[in-house]
């Protein structure tokens, strides 16, 4: 029998201590890592917490945020509306203290200048351009009264029929019309842009006589887009009566008055309203710093044409120059009878190097042109005078004293054609 020695059981017992404590060892870091577990789990269920309430949160301040904003807005747009009711009140009532001043003067001219000052004081724009009707014949035809624009002399003999292009369209519709950007389609299918390439807004509306029929077209231009709203176009056709008015009663006035001022022959305007209208045109090209001009006109050697035609057929080649010449010049321009074989063109608004070249167009087409009946029909020629209003100040400059320089300088011009044997255009200095 083999005893066991004192070394063996301290080997033995060290032996089961130390397998006690590698099972306390594995107990201990099976807690720990269970703790771990339970302490991740709860950091992910605290995360995850907080992120759903985080997303509560960001979804309750977006709604809040969301209907604060269309409160604003609906704030905003009620503003608006007020502001606009306000603008619209007070460019009416501006309207209405205004229309007044267009029935001042009975003349033609005079009442659209007012038109215009006054649209531009409500509706500021680039172009203003008012077209009246006229009977052609027997068709309708819509010309440019009055232009004031950087493109005016573009508008100068434009004119259009009844129907044709945008003003036609409007004219003969009765409808107004606004170009937002460049270009408009109507419900009918019609195309239309607006009559200035580098504009790209236009306004538009109908102005009707009496009876219905058209009277004419007020058009306003903007360079840049969506210039003008629903809201200016009211504005603008509460106006269109007194404008009406304003236009019917001048034309009438005009129809009425001008036969104590027309000559015997051709039904032109004679030297007694050449110089009233002078007059009333220097004053008004100086107080709106417009431009005028004024062209002379002498038909050369008129002698020799008493010598070549009877009294008689000199009449009807006088007559047949004075149609010839109207066809030259817009209504709201001038065009008299001066002298035996003189005529006298006031040409309103109209710069002088714009004058020189109307001037030399009739010149180059009465030398080109055969005048009398077919079977004595004979050559003229002409000599031009051209001269300008200097731009003066505002107020500074007396219109009697400018009046009459110009019709002398304008004079002075014809003389110095005349002087260098005629069928010339003369432009003063």
């Amino acid at each position: 029998m083999r005893y066991r020695t004192k070394g063996e059981d301290e080997k033995k017992f060290l032996q089961g201590e130390l397998e006690t404590a590698q099972k306390d060892i594995d107990r201990i870091v099976r807690e720990q890592l269970e703790n771990r577990r339970e302490l991740e789990n709860t950091r992910v269920n605290a995360e995850t917490s907080l992120e759903s309430e985080q997303e509560q949160a960001a979804v309750k301040i977006e709604e809040a945020l969301h209907r604060e904003a269309e409160a604003t807005s609906k704030l905003n747009d009620l503003l608006a509306e007020v502001e606009e009711s306000r603008k619209e009140r007070q460019n009416l009532n501006f309207l209405m203290e205004t229309s007044g001043q267009m029935h001042e003067s009975l003349q033609l001219n005079e009442t659209l200048t007012t038109i215009v000052e006054t649209l531009r004081k409500v509706l500021p724009s680039q172009t203003y351009l008012i077209f009246l009707t006229e009977t052609d014949g027997k068709k309708d035809r819509l010309y440019t009264e009055i232009s004031a624009s950087p493109y005016a002399d573009y508008f100068r003999n434009y004119s259009v029929d009844l129907g044709e292009g945008l003003v036609g369209w409007v004219a003969r519709e009765g409808e107004p019309a606004i170009i937002e950007n460049t270009s408009l389609r109507t419900a009918d299918g019609h195309e239309f842009s607006t009559l200035i390439t580098n504009e790209r807004s236009a306004i538009v509306a109908p102005m009707f006589k009496k009876d219905g029929k058209p009277l004419g077209v007020i058009y306003l231009g903007q360079s840049e887009a969506h210039a003008y709203s629903w809201q200016d176009m009211n504005v603008l056709l509460r106006f269109i009566p007194h404008i009406q008015t304003a236009i019917s009663k001048a034309r009438r006035y005009h129809e009425t008055v001008s036969q104590g001022f027309l000559d015997s022959l051709t039904a032109l305007y004679n030297q007694a309203y050449f110089e009233e209208r002078m007059m009333e045109e220097t004053k008004r090209a100086l107080r709106y710093k417009f431009p005028l001009s004024l062209i002379l006109l002498e038909i050369d050697e008129s002698e020799k044409l008493s010598t070549e035609v009877d009294e008689k057929q000199k009449n009807e080649i006088i007559k047949e120059i004075s149609e010839m010449l109207k066809g030259y010049l817009r209504d709201v321009d001038v065009l008299a009878r001066t002298a035996q074989m003189r005529f006298a063109i006031i040409l309103v608004q109209a710069e002088k190097s714009n004058a020189v070249l109307i001037a030399e167009r009739i010149r180059l087409a009465i030398e080109m042109r055969m005048f009398g009946e077919s079977g004595k029909k004979i050559k003229l020629t002409s000599s031009i005078g051209v001269a300008g209003l200097p731009k003066q100040e505002a107020g500074k400059a007396d219109p009697a004293t400018a009046k009459t320089q110009l019709i002398d300088k304008s004079m002075a011009s014809l003389q110095d054609s005349l002087s260098k044997g005629g069928n010339k255009t003369t432009l003063a200095s």
